[in-house]
């Protein structure tokens, strides 16, 4: 799964930099994360750790960014760990 988790992230930056109004580049990366953890819970049976590492890897790309794509990802995190039930 890292490689998964990885590649997701990437896909997430990548859509933080795309076009769009907010709203839809944050229902992009939303769906993104879901695709994941769909596919956790194929390979794994529990996609709680997949969200964990997935949580992990965007706040190491939260550091790695400024500006709008800091705050764009900084919300995907509150999403995540609204998920993981840290609220």
């Amino acid at each position: 799964m890292p490689n998964k988790i990885g590649a997701c992230v990437t896909d997430i930056v990548s859509i933080a930099q795309g076009s769009g109004s907010l709203e839809e580049r944050r229902g992009k990366a939303e769906f993104r994360i879901r695709d994941l953890l769909l596919d956790a819970s194929l390979q794994v049976g529990n996609h709680f750790k997949t969200l964990q590492d997935l949580r992990d890897e965007l706040g190491r790309a939260v550091n790695l960014h400024h500006g709008s794509i800091r705050a764009f990802l900084d919300k995907l995190v509150d999403f995540v760990d609204n998920r993981l039930g840290r609220s």
